[in-house]
C-alpha cells in the first residue's frame, strides 16, 4: 500500500479537489478463474463459488489497491490519489482540474467501473477523505473523528485501553509531544499485560483499576487529542524552524515554516505552521 502521508504530498498547492467513492468497489473486480475455488465456501444448502473479489481477504485490499491504480495510471500522482476505493481527483487551476477530471471519467467509463453518486464531491476547496481534512495547504484530523476519541469513557479493560491507544496512535503525527503525554497509558497497558497475550481475546479479561493520577493523565491526553493541529505542506520560501529538545527520558523535534519572517519580532511570535511534530520515550528510563 501507499504511505499515506508521503502520497498526500502530491496536493500542496492544488486549489480544487474532487472526491469519488467505488459503489460496493471490490465487488466490480472479477476474481480470475483459477482463484475462484479457493474462495468457495459452504452453507447449509450449498456450496457457493464467488466470481469477484470478496472482502476482507488476505491481501484483497492489496490487489484492489493495484488494479486501481492500473486503471487510472495516466492521472495517478500527476491529477489524482488512490486509497483503495476511495479517490481524489485535483487540480492547481480550474482548467488542470476539469481536465483531470474529464480524464477520470473517460477512464472509469473505458473499464465499466461504477461511483457512488451518494459519496462524490464533484468541486471543493477542501474535502474529507479517509478520515482527514484535506486541501492545498494541509492537512488536519476529521472532527467526526476526533469527537469520537474525544468522547470516549475511560477505559474499563486492556482491551479498551489498546483500542484507544491504536486509534490514537493513527494521528500521532498532528498531536504535539505525543510520546509524553500517552506514556502513561502505555505503561498502564504494558503492566496489565506482563506474562500475557495481547490477543484481542485475552485483554478482554484484564481489568482495570485506575489511580487519581493516572486519571488526570487520561484526561490531558483527550485534551490533547481535541488540540490535534494541522499539519501544513511545506512552501519553498517559507522559512523552516527546527526546534528540538532532549533529556535523560527522550527527545522531541517540532519543524514549523513562517510564510512571512519579521525582523522585528522575536522567534516565538512569528505565525508558525506545523510541518512535523515527533518524539520519542525511552524505555526503562527512571
Amino acid at each position: 500500500m501507499p504511505h499515506f502521508s508521503i502520497i498526500l504530498r502530491h496536493v500542496s498547492g492544488v486549489k480544487f479537489i474532487a472526491k469519488f467513492d467505488m459503489f460496493k468497489g471490490f465487488w466490480q473486480i472479477m476474481l480470475a478463474e483459477e482463484c475462484q475455488e479457493m474462495f468457495s465456501f459452504m452453507t447449509h444448502d450449498g456450496v457457493y463459488t464467488p466470481l469477484r473479489v470478496p472482502q476482507g481477504a488476505t491481501d484483497s485490499a492489496l490487489h484492489f489497491q493495484n488494479q486501481m491504480q492500473t486503471v487510472y495510471k495516466p492521472l495517478l500522482y500527476k491529477g489524482a490519489l488512490i486509497w483503495i476505493d476511495d479517490i481524489i481527483v485535483y487540480g492547481r487551476t480550474e482548467e488542470d482540474f476539469l481536465a483531470n477530471l474529464r480524464l477520470f471519467y473517460e477512464l472509469t467509463a473505458k473499464h465499466r467501473l461504477k461511483l457512488n453518486a451518494k459519496k462524490s464531491v464533484l468541486m471543493a476547496f477542501e474535502v474529507s477523505w479517509c478520515g482527514r481534512i484535506i486541501d492545498g495547504q494541509g492537512i488536519r484530523q476529521g472532527p467526526e473523528r476526533l469527537s469520537a476519541l474525544v468522547s470516549l469513557p475511560l477505559p474499563q479493560t486492556a482491551a479498551d485501553l489498546q483500542r484507544f491507544l491504536c486509534a490514537c496512535n493513527w494521528i500521532r503525527d498532528s498531536i504535539v509531544d505525543f510520546a509524553r503525554v500517552f506514556e502513561p497509558m502505555q505503561s498502564k497497558l504494558n503492566g496489565a499485560l506482563v506474562n500475557r497475550s495481547r490477543k484481542k481475546y485475552s485483554t478482554r479479561a484484564v481489568a482495570l483499576t485506575w489511580a487519581e493520577d493516572e486519571r488526570v493523565a487520561y484526561s490531558f491526553a483527550l485534551q490533547a487529542i481535541a488540540a490535534s493541529a494541522k499539519l501544513y505542506f511545506p512552501e519553498d520560501k517559507a522559512t523552516i524552524c527546527l526546534l528540538t529538545d532532549a533529556s535523560d527520558y527522550g527527545w522531541s523535534i517540532i519543524l514549523t515554516q513562517v510564510r512571512d519572517w519579521r525582523n522585528d519580532i522575536p522567534v516565538e511570535e512569528q505565525a508558525h505552521e506545523l510541518l512535523i511534530c515527533q518524539g520519542v520515550r525511552y524505555i526503562d528510563v527512571t
